[in-house]
């Protein structure tokens, strides 16, 4: 779409609003997953360990898998 001189296209409102939410909303995330990941390497002190935690929370959570059929870790 042209537009005269002097003219531009702005996204105002809601839908502005609503990408700044999101954007807040996975920067947070990100540094909670982060925070999470040094918690626990510094209770376990193990790379390994840690990083099969973080991997399996989301696929417990989304129930990606039956947690009743399998397992992520098993002694």
């Amino acid at each position: 779409m042209d537009f005269e001189t002097g003219y531009h296209p702005e996204i105002l409102g809601e839908y502005a609003e609503r990408q700044q939410s999101k954007n807040r909303l996975l920067a947070m995330a990100a540094l909670s997953i982060i925070g999470i990941f040094l918690i626990l390497y510094a209770d376990f002190d193990s790379l390994r360990l840690s990083l099969l935690v973080i991997l399996c929370l989301p696929i417990q959570k989304d129930n990606l898998l039956p947690s009743s059929h399998y397992h992520c870790y098993q002694r």
